[in-house]
């Protein structure tokens, strides 16, 4: 009776595992997640201006952020570029993940700055929660006044054109600190089969310079068994059961 106690046991902890949702990081599927590319020496930096409407497509090698699509929507002046904080004044001189930290300067009010780029592969599954991850900061000595960070999801139609914002969160940065913010999106049948997209923000909303700074990118897709497929494993189960029982009978 004891081994049968304990076979029906294991039987409901798997069971009951098999109902719960599973998270796997796509983070994998992300171009440059932690602004590794290009490697740098300590103090590094890349730099190019973004004037408006100006847009850096991911793949030009005139592009500052490699893998990422920078765009700038606002004024002119507003530069967008990586760089190397080890053994660095700002967040003392290190960086959330690896050596490299993402940087976006707004010397002008009300401008903003967008890191974009589609997830590789990634299709938009009904019923998955995606869920965008970063740590934000502000550096000190250059942020004498307010800014604002904002993560967002998208969703790319299969015509590859059409574009729809599906959810979004946003803050006022910690001067000289990193802390991880995050956006999640509950994927119903309307953007199913799209490819999903991510984006880092940036805006100014004074008259003074401002710079935001993003690094250790990630992203998670949490699902739910369908309930056929707990149906199937839950008929497994119970067939074990039965056999299970029988043989400890005998």
């Amino acid at each position: 009776m004891k081994k049968l106690m304990t076979v029906l046991f294991a039987m409901l902890m798997l069971f009951g595992s098999a109902g719960m949702a599973s998270a796997v990081s796509l983070t994998y599927l992300i171009a440059n997640p932690s602004f590794e590319n290009p490697v740098l020496s300590p103090g590094g930096i890349t730099s190019s201006p973004i004037d408006p409407p100006g847009n850096w497509a991911a793949d030009d090698p005139r592009n500052s952020v490699p893998g990422w699509n920078v765009t700038s929507l606002n004024n002119w002046g507003t530069y967008a570029g990586i760089y190397n904080n080890t053994g660095q004044a700002p967040y003392g001189g290190i960086a959330p993940d690896g050596n490299n930290i993402a940087y976006i300067n707004l010397p002008y009010s009300y401008d903003y700055v967008i890191l974009s780029q589609w997830v590789n592969s990634a299709t938009i599954t009904e019923g998955a929660t995606y869920t965008l991850f970063a740590d934000v900061g502000a550096r000190a000595g250059l942020n004498s006044d307010n800014g604002t960070w904002w993560l967002q999801l998208y969703a790319l139609a299969p015509d590859l054109v059409t574009q729809q914002w599906v959810t979004q969160s946003y803050g006022n940065p910690s001067i000289d600190i990193f802390t991880t913010q995050s956006v999640s999106y509950l994927a119903d049948s309307t953007y199913a089969g799209w490819t999903l997209g991510v984006a880092l923000v940036a805006m100014a909303n004074g008259t003074e310079f401002y710079q935001i700074n993003f690094d250790n990118v990630r992203l998670e897709a949490e699902t739910v068994p369908e309930p056929g497929t707990i149906f199937l494993l839950g008929s497994g189960l119970v067939g074990v059961w039965i056999f299970a029982r029988r043989k400890f009978r005998k």
